[in-house]
């Protein structure tokens, strides 16, 4: 069995007993669920006491979830010496999906020693059993119903959002992302969005007064990490602006707009659960172009530049899908 690349948790790397662990595992879990321990207690039951490596044998991320029909999944990625893979499952149970996740791992480990392991534990003896030391009854495990993996996932987010130094004035907006995550690199989210914002005028001197528009369009690139519930990373976008203006002089209003391009960085954190997060972004941006606004008539002269430098904020709430 291939095993797939990691999510980014606060790994385990040692069992409940203090020895060496067979899988450095990765458990994300709502609070009802069995914890990370229990999948692998669960992965040497199965393998029957196995002879534990100084290095865990096999690395897993495994992020449980719960749908709304009431039926728990968990995406599974694993790696080991056999490479890399991915894998869904789905319980009707948390505890049933955390066993269906142990038996995986197990097999991942040593498929003839679960197998000749389960062989016998199926063997019910026919002698009465001994007074002190009974046998163990053979466990029933809830077979898993195995999903084809996903080669990516989305994310949708709209968030308010404020603008420094592209305005006169320090501009509140509003803005939404899609996203895309590829399953092979879970780190990695490629997205596109745009925002709006609201106007801002110049009113001294009269002549030089303005009201200014501003309408952004976006594509870039973000590298993510998460550990638990936290997910934080940094940005870069190419943005497209466009300004437009619109003055009064001498009762004859004129316009005008300018468009180009903004390199901008930033960084992100959230709070994730059960496919939502909480969202904040800050960065910095470089104008490639300033155009510069100017008032017509005798008293000509600059209304508005766009900074050299601007500064974006934004909070927000996102959905994953």
């Amino acid at each position: 069995m291939a095993a797939a690349a990691g999510l980014g948790f606060t790994p385990t790397s040692a069992s409940a007993s203090g020895r060496p662990a067979l899988v450095q595992l990765e458990w994300s879990a709502p609070e009802e669920c069995p914890n990370g321990d229990h999948v692998e207690r669960e992965v040497e039951r199965l393998l029957a006491d196995p002879d534990f490596p100084p290095e865990p044998y096999l690395k897993a991320a495994a992020r449980v979830h719960r749908e709304r029909a009431g039926l728990w999944n968990v995406d599974l990625r694993t790696t080991g010496p056999l490479g890399t893979g991915q894998r869904t499952l789905s319980a009707e149970s948390c505890v049933a999906l955390a066993d269906a996740t142990a038996l995986i791992l197990a097999l991942a480990i040593d498929p003839e020693r679960v197998e000749a392991n389960q062989s016998v534990a199926s063997q019910v003896p026919t002698a009465p059993p001994q007074p002190i030391l009974p046998p163990r009854q053979p466990e029933t495990t809830l077979a898993p119903r195995s999903n084809p993996p996903r080669l990516y996932a989305w994310a949708a987010d709209a968030s308010a959002t404020v603008d420094i130094g592209t305005l006169p004035a320090t501009a509140p907006g509003v803005a939404a992302h899609l996203a895309l995550i590829p399953s092979m690199v879970p780190h990695v989210r490629l997205e596109i969005g745009g925002a709006i914002f609201l106007d801002t005028a110049t009113t001294r001197p009269a002549p030089r007064s303005g009201n200014f528009s501003l309408r952004t369009f976006d594509a870039g690139g973000c590298w993510v990490v998460q550990n638990r519930r936290l997910e934080f990373g940094g940005c870069a976008d190419v943005e497209l602006a466009w300004l437009a203006a619109e003055g009064l002089y001498e009762s004859v209003t004129s316009s005008g707009d300018a468009e180009w391009f903004v390199l901008r960085v930033r960084g992100t954190v959230g709070y994730v659960w059960s496919g939502w997060a909480i969202r904040a972004d800050l960065g910095a941006a470089l104008n490639t172009s300033r155009p510069e606004f100017v008032s017509a008539g005798d008293q000509q002269g600059l209304i508005h530049q766009p900074a050299r430098y601007t500064a974006r904020g934004a909070l927000g709430i996102e959905v994953r899908f």
